[in-house]
């Protein structure tokens, strides 16, 4: 039970008032008014995340993509981990 990782509601560096981390994740999503520039945009953008992730070792404490539509905690044996996001909020900060 000591090694399985709790994930309520969102990670730390959302709840804080600083937005480097925030930033710096979304730095590359720029875009225009060209529907198919912006497609291939968001392609590229998949693409060197995924080559990234490749060269990197194992993040075992990251936070993953989980709809936002599961609103129920749940077990995920493959990374060990108990998830549960906030159904809703209050106020995001």
């Amino acid at each position: 039970a000591l090694v399985i990782d709790e994930k309520i509601g969102y990670p730390d560096f959302l709840g804080s008032c600083n937005t480097t981390e925030l930033e710096k994740m979304y730095q590359d999503y720029v875009f225009n008014d060209s529907y198919i520039y912006n497609i291939l945009k968001l392609l590229q953008i998949k693409s060197n995340e995924n080559l990234r992730m490749l060269r990197e070792p194992v993040d075992r404490r990251a936070w993953g993509s989980s709809p936002p539509t599961v609103v129920n905690a749940f077990y995920n044996p493959p990374r060990n981990q108990i998830s549960k996001y906030n159904f809703y909020s209050l106020q995001l900060f």
